[in-house]
């Protein structure tokens, strides 16, 4: 048998069997996630409820009680549990972060491991949206759950180093 014919057979059977490899992977594989894609009612609930933590802060603040350096510093801190701030609004601290009652809406929130304060997960969402979910675009709670999944899924929202705390990847 001629030399030549004998490696291309070879050669012929290696690359089929590799396309048909490539072809069964292809099948198998999870589908690559869009990069960095938010469903757009759930960015706008992140940036609402942000801006939100945002008045919050400044709330505390405004009323002598610093900004944490981190989460710990927070929860080690010997600010009272529970108090008024100004305007006779309340604020409850709890763990790594604080419930403040602002004009329009209740806020519940945690500090990130260094004192950020742009952190969320879907609960915390969830419970800032409670009587306004369809001004976000949603009928319950459970649908918020989803679009962050997908979201973290893309690689758009990711979690701090050590904490549950979630956080926009390109904020």
């Amino acid at each position: 048998m001629n030399i030549e014919i004998v490696v291309l057979a070879i050669a012929l059977v290696f690359v089929t069997g590799v396309l048909l490899f490539v072809a069964h992977a292809r099948r198998t594989a999870e589908p690559t996630p869009v990069p960095h894609a938010v469903p757009q009612r759930l960015l706008r609930l992140i940036r609402s409820y942000l801006q939100a933590t945002s008045e919050a802060v400044a709330a505390l603040e405004a009323a002598g009680i610093t900004r944490p350096a981190s989460a710990l510093g927070w929860s080690l801190a010997g600010i009272p549990h529970e108090g008024h701030l100004i305007d006779d609004r309340r604020y409850r601290k709890h763990g790594f972060g604080c419930t403040v009652e602002l004009p329009s809406v209740s806020i519940d929130f945690d500090f990130g491991p260094e004192g950020q304060i742009d952190g969320f997960d879907a609960s915390r969402l969830a419970f800032f949206a409670t009587d306004r979910l369809e001004h976000f675009g949603y009928a319950s709670a459970e649908q918020i759950a989803l679009d962050m999944q997908s979201a973290v899924r893309s690689g758009a929202v990711v979690p701090y180093e050590d904490s549950a705390l979630l956080h926009l990847r390109d904020a």
